[in-house]
């Protein structure tokens, strides 16, 4: 039975019905950042530019589990039988922050940022068996690019743009739908070929420079991505159309926070495998 159907027999009036409507679809949105698209590219990225040590021990905890390409989605596989999980990929932080207070902001310690030092720290003692190890090294591939995902260190007041309606190629959805999926489908399907694109884009200084730093300041740059560009390049109106200049802008962002992503989650298996 169609939504108009059964709000009309409810007596339920039209602007109310408009409104429900739209809950819905924002609703709707996964949890998890980067669709698996994403998840792939920075994963493929990573793999590229890990040294040698780090490589022979992620073939060692990878290569029964289905490789690189199984681990980068397995943390959104598992979360509808894990659903404790989805609220690792995240961390909100005010607008009128100055800066990253994860006491403040990752209290019960299980955001994206704190999850991430953990999973590193198992991985890097290697007193846990097999099985944890592998776990923890599948999230890291995973929460490293929800980390560089800008509205998964956005705002709790608008849920991280869920609860922000935009329009995009004619379709309406929330801002945080547009960033996870629908604007990093606009870049192609093979994440393989976009990955060996974006590797010949990366120079040594980039490389250099973006290795620089720790988690919380990946974290804070982040949110100053989300601030700028995905909330503040934002078109006026409900729902915001995203326009030709808006695309352009954050499929620029998106393309360096893969590349980001890619370098530093290299980086940290290398830290973590010396």
């Amino acid at each position: 039975m169609r939504l108009s159907l059964i709000f009309s027999l409810l007596r339920i009036p039209r602007a109310s019905l408009a409104a429900l409507c739209t809950l819905f679809v924002l609703q709707a949105t996964p949890a998890w950042s980067w669709d698996p698209l994403g998840h792939l590219i920075v994963a493929r990225i990573a793999e590229r530019e890990v040294g040698s040590k780090a490589a022979s021990r992620l073939r060692f905890y990878l290569e029964k589990q289905g490789g690189i390409e199984s681990a980068a989605r397995w943390a959104g596989d598992i979360e509808s039988e894990r659903p404790e999980t989805a609220r690792w990929s995240f961390i909100h932080i005010p607008p009128a922050a100055m800066e990253l207070d994860l006491e403040q902001q990752c209290p019960a310690g299980d955001c994206v940022t704190v999850k991430l030092r953990e999973f590193e720290g198992i991985a890097r003692l290697g007193v846990r068996n097999r099985e944890q190890i592998t776990e923890a090294v599948k999230f890291m591939i995973h929460l490293m690019g929800d980390l560089h995902q800008p509205l998964h260190a956005g705002y709790a007041e608008d849920e991280g743009g869920r609860n922000i309606a935009v329009a995009l190629d004619g379709r309406q959805m929330s801002l945080f739908e547009a960033w996870d999926s629908a604007l990093v489908e606009r870049l192609g399907t093979d994440d393989a070929a976009i990955a060996d694109k974006l590797l010949q884009r990366i120079t040594d200084a980039q490389r250099q420079r973006w290795r620089e730093g720790n988690l919380k300041d990946w974290t804070w740059e982040t949110h100053l991505l989300a601030a700028r560009m995905a909330y503040g390049a934002l078109p006026p109106g409900s729902p915001k159309i995203l326009d030709d200049d808006y695309l352009e802008q954050a499929t620029q962002v998106i393309e360096t926070q893969f590349m980001k992503a890619g370098v530093r989650l290299a980086k940290i298996f290398d830290r973590t495998w010396p």
